[in-house]
């Protein structure tokens, strides 16, 4: 016999929810507008992974063997080390 079950979800957090993917989500557009040399933006924080920031094809971050992907832990991270003055183009 199946065992259902339901999560009850308050309204304020819900909202307190929504409001931060709102807020990544608009953070990850203008980071992605203003800074050409980022492909994308993955935040798999959920998985138990981190914000996984993947360079386009030419880029490579400054302070490292040449890669041209990071993950953090932290947005502000992702802000501070993305700058044009830590990237390098090929």
């Amino acid at each position: 016999m199946p065992i259902s079950t339901s999560v009850v979800i308050s309204s304020s957090l819900m909202k307190r929810l929504n409001t931060h993917s709102l807020f990544f989500n608009m953070n990850i557009s203008k980071i992605l507008s203003t800074r050409e040399w980022i492909a994308h933006i993955d935040d798999e924080r959920s998985i138990g992974n981190s914000i996984v920031v993947t360079l386009k094809n030419g880029w490579h971050f400054a302070n490292g063997d040449k890669e041209g992907v990071r993950g953090y832990d932290t947005f502000s991270e992702v802000k501070a080390d993305t700058k044009k003055s830590n990237v390098i183009k090929k």
